[in-house]
């Protein structure tokens, strides 16, 4: 069975010559949409392919109804083949997989496609080394402030765990079980005494109190 697909990007346009042109071509069902091809929902397209059987034939007037990036549309082929369906597009005679020549053109820019993404990480790859040569970090950015970050390679010299040091840094500053931590923390390792832990609990009940009436 010959199968079409129409598509336009926005509700205004019409489908009606991309239908025409599809039933000339003999399709006896043809999906039709309004949705933008960059878009990742596409209901009617998505139902098409799982439509779509064994000597099927998968006809559009574009290449661009079908995908907006070699990338999918090589990725769409790929899925006929396996299927063991047929694709055509109508202005575009090297698009047909149902000709020899169809499917050694399809070949070729599906073999260009894969090199040039080979190419690109080896490009990406490349960067990469030449970034951490020259210093640059990778990964999330470092919260800890430079005293932190002090304190942090301190604790560690005194043989303090990893663990320990990271359950102080860990959390929100105004989190309530992240202060009682750090809390916990200094009077671990006598950082600081017991009267000063009563007047940070003080201050800091009582900043929580007036952010909620601000409220």
């Amino acid at each position: 069975m010959k199968i079409g697909y129409a598509r336009v990007s926005t509700k205004e346009q019409s489908l009606d010559m991309q239908v025409k042109a599809l039933e000339r071509a003999g399709c006896e069902l043809i999906y039709q949409e309004k949705v933008s091809g960059a878009g990742r929902s596409r209901p009617e397209f998505e139902r098409m392919m799982q439509q779509i059987r064994k000597d099927d034939v998968l006809i559009i007037c574009r290449l661009d109804r079908l995908a907006r990036s070699t990338k999918v549309l090589l990725e769409t082929i790929e899925k006929l083949k396996e299927m063991g369906a047929g694709f055509k597009s109508l202005d575009e005679d090297w698009a047909d997989t149902t000709s020899a020549t169809g499917k050694l053109v399809m070949t070729f820019f599906a073999g260009l496609s894969e090199f040039e993404r080979d190419l690109i990480r080896d490009r990406t790859e490349a960067g990469r080394r030449d970034a951490l040569r020259r210093g640059v970090r990778f990964g999330r950015p470092i919260k800890l402030d430079d005293d932190q970050l002090k304190l942090a390679k301190k604790l560690l010299k005194q043989g303090k765990s990893v663990q320990l040091c990271s359950g102080y840094f860990w959390g929100a500053f105004y989190d309530p079980l992240s202060i009682s931590a750090r809390l916990n923390f200094f009077l671990d390792f006598e950082l600081i005494d017991r009267s000063t832990v009563t007047v940070i609990v003080q201050k800091t009940v009582a900043f929580i109190v007036q952010s909620d009436k601000r409220r």
